[in-house]
């Protein structure tokens, strides 16, 4: 899963689809953040690994687990 979007400017975030990473997020430390930011699920994509060069990140398992969840919840509505 590739994350398209990831930006500051959380007040984009749509409400139980989005992730909004603050400083009492694991996250916030892991990735070395100075503001807040979303992780906009409804921009995510998936491609070949062949077209990958790199990472630029990981995110935690319990980020993982929350952005499944959500998407998983919003497309059953």
């Amino acid at each position: 899963m590739l994350f398209r979007s990831i930006s500051k400017s959380i007040g984009l975030e749509i409400k139980g689809l989005d992730v909004v990473v603050t400083k009492n997020d694991s996250d916030f430390k892991l990735w070395g953040l100075d503001y807040p930011c979303i992780i906009r699920v409804g921009f995510l994509f998936t491609i070949s690994t062949k077209y990958i060069e790199g990472a630029l990140g990981n995110i935690s398992p319990e980020t993982h687990r929350k952005i499944l969840h959500n998407l998983s919840v919003f497309l059953l509505k």
